[in-house]
């Protein structure tokens, strides 16, 4: 699904992070599959500039509850989201 947002949707480039995923907690601690993945996307559509931010996993909660659209997929891995920060479409 990320794929295919961010091949309508560009990031915004004039913030320093654009794509936040949660920060891991408790015995899942470090890093999750699912972040290569994840990175891997944002760098193909956007650029290696754009990295992959973390947020505390409250404060991943209270910036999800402001965002403008939700997209829910089936994605059953842990920590499977991430949140976006829309940028300038501009005419090709």
């Amino acid at each position: 699904m990320l794929d295919a947002v961010l091949s309508v949707m560009p990031l915004d480039e004039f913030v320093p992070d654009a794509c936040w995923r949660m920060e891991v907690v408790g015995a899942h601690e470090g890093e999750q599959p699912i972040f290569d993945e994840f990175r891997s996307i944002v760098a193909k559509r956007e650029g290696p500039q754009f990295k992959l931010a973390s947020l505390e996993r409250f404060a991943f909660y209270a910036r999800a509850r402001e965002c403008f659209a939700v997209v829910a997929t089936g994605e059953r891995r842990l920590y499977g989201d991430i949140i976006l920060k829309k940028g300038i479409v501009r005419p090709e």
